[in-house]
């Protein structure tokens, strides 16, 4: 973009002329593209995420989180009971499957436990498995009363592993 001052004396005004090729319209509207871009490519949700926790601390919030989401599914379950819907039902044994995984975590958070720890929390991942995987067939056939029994069992696997885990702890149980 050129700009030409013109002198044709000391009296007269001076003129500014622009001699450009971009027009105004044609400037706003690549402002405007340029801004939208910048706008569209800035994710601000990923600000807003939660950084990503340490392993440990990272396997012990996956266990809580599946901990809350299984007392859930026990409350809906006895509380619908036989109004749950096919849907329904498919929602808990997809979650059957990630909450199998729940023992990969248990595994991981007693990998630095003594030996005798380490052994009782592999033979309750191991009944904690057995337990879950066999409550897809309960789920499967909508059977109510056999899911809530064996979601029981499931769940005092669980809390067995967090009672080892507190074994191990010097915290005071008072805290």
């Amino acid at each position: 973009m050129a700009f030409l001052v013109s002198f044709s004396g000391s009296t007269r005004r001076t003129r500014t002329v622009c001699e450009s090729r971009l027009s105004r319209r044609d400037f706003l509207v690549a402002g405007s593209g340029v801004l939208g871009g910048l706008l569209l490519f800035n994710d601000p949700v990923a600000a807003e995420e939660k950084p990503e926790l340490p392993p440990g601390p990272r396997q012990f919030d996956r266990l809580l989180k599946a901990q809350e989401r299984w007392e859930e599914i026990r409350a809906t379950v006895s509380t619908k009971n036989s109004e749950l819907t096919a849907n329904d039902w498919e929602g808990i044994r997809a979650f059957l499957r990630k909450y199998y995984r729940a023992s990969e975590d248990m595994e991981y958070l007693s990998q630095k436990f003594p030996k005798d720890r380490k052994q009782k929390v592999a033979e309750i991942t191991k009944e904690f498995r057995a337990t879950v995987k066999g409550m897809d067939k309960p789920a499967a056939d909508k059977d109510v009363a056999l899911f809530l029994e064996m979601h029981k069992n499931a769940e005092n696997k669980v809390a067995q592993f967090f009672d080892v885990l507190k074994s191990g702890s010097d915290v005071p149980d008072e805290l």
